[in-house]
């Protein structure tokens, strides 16, 4: 195993430089990134003259507001604005006497000058408020730093492909970098489960694309046959894993985004009665009535979690399976690699070569083949001024 931990640590260390070359130069030190929560939550990325470059909901109703304007090449504080108008105009905020913990914002921001950001930015969002007529909205903001630990766990969570260890060498300007890179190509996916799906598909088909350019290069090497053997064992290894990846794609997808799925059907559940508790909320309904309301909603969340874990168990099982056919073929490489003593000639750059190539490709592949669930956004349907 030895062999192929230092050709794969050789890999990482060139990939590693290309990106640090390619994603930090002296005019991208500035880059952050800006979270503001309320109950939909936002992640903006900041250039250094803090213009929002992508926008990215961390959670589903965020999907809902980020819907509903052109976030980028806005200024931080126009982006805040925008979030709060939406917000009260939806009823996310609340008007007139609110309860202790209502209509909180927490805005969350990277940098040494993040404090200094937040002070201007809630600056100018309070007398936005003020200045919105007929509007009685009183908001306490709230900050917290974001810390390159929370950096890297975002870019591990959307790029799955990358160990601890390639994250951790990694620079906070890099990761940044890196997790807008990965947020532009989820602008257009609208709901958690299809981003969700993206990322574990694109890290899989990254995964992949490493053994098929190893036993290629193997191929070559092994002009002789050597290893033919065990390199049949691999090849057909390889070709279980790629039907597991068809298996989990297919299940994801019935028990996530088929609107046929019970998981779907919750969802919808869970659009109206939020969609209920927002009219109510901006028609100024009696306490009676919102309580009422916000206990169908609470009730309705609570059951699309339990569909949700249920489905998720389903298919985790498929994904174990994935790993462990990955941790079979990856051992018969070892072995080659071993018998044959030798460092395949230019692997590493094959191996780049070959995830490029996937990187490439991937988000326009998975446009075409999931067109239907990218434009079915369910979360269009809380409008409360929709019928």
């Amino acid at each position: 195993m030895k062999k192929i931990i230092t050709i794969m640590l050789a890999l990482v260390m060139t990939l590693g430089l290309v990106l640090s070359v390619s994603a930090c130069s002296p005019s991208e030190e500035g880059v952050k990134v800006m979270t503001v929560e309320l109950n939909p939550q936002v992640e903006f990325i900041l250039d250094s003259n803090d213009k929002v470059v992508s926008v990215n909901a961390i959670n589903d109703e965020g999907n809902y507001v980020i819907a509903k304007a052109q976030f980028v090449g806005m200024s931080a504080d126009e982006a805040l604005n925008a979030f709060l108008k939406i917000s009260v105009e939806d009823g996310f905020l609340l008007e007139g006497e609110i309860n202790a913990g209502e209509n909180n914002v927490t805005i969350s921001i990277t940098g040494e000058d993040a404090q200094k950001v937040y002070e201007e930015v809630t600056q100018k969002a309070k007398e936005f408020i003020e200045s919105l007529d007929m509007v009685d909205v009183t908001v306490e903001f709230n900050f917290e730093p974001i810390t390159k630990e929370d950096i890297e766990a975002l870019v591990a969570d959307c790029m799955r492909e990358l160990n601890v260890e390639e994250i951790k060498a990694k620079t906070q300007a890099e990761l940044i970098k890196l997790l807008e890179a990965s947020r532009k190509q989820t602008e257009d996916l609208l709901s958690q489960e299809l981003k969700d799906y993206y990322y574990a598909e694109r890290a899989l088909q990254i995964r992949k694309a490493k053994l098929d350019a190893y036993i290629e290069a193997i191929k070559a090497q092994d002009n002789i046959g050597i290893v033919s053997a065990t390199l049949t064992a691999a090849q057909e290894q390889l070709d279980n894993l790629v039907t597991m990846i068809s298996s989990y794609k297919e299940e994801y997808k019935q028990k996530f985004l088929d609107t046929t799925s019970e998981y779907y059907q919750k969802m919808q559940e869970v659009v109206l009665a939020k969609k209920e508790l927002l009219k109510a909320r901006l028609e100024n309904a009696t306490t009676e009535v919102i309580t009422a309301l916000e206990s169908a909603y609470e009730l309705a969340v609570a059951t699309i979690n339990s569909a949700k874990e249920f489905a998720k168990a389903q298919v985790e099982v498929i994904d174990t399976a994935i790993n462990e056919a990955y941790a079979k073929v990856t051992g018969a490489i070892d072995t080659i690699i071993e018998t044959l003593n030798v460092v395949v000639e230019d692997l590493d750059k094959i191996v780049s070569e070959a995830i490029a190539q996937t990187e490439a490709n991937f988000e326009s592949a998975f446009a075409k083949e999931n067109g239907a669930y990218i434009e079915n956004n369910y979360w269009n349907e809380l409008d409360p001024e929709k019928a």
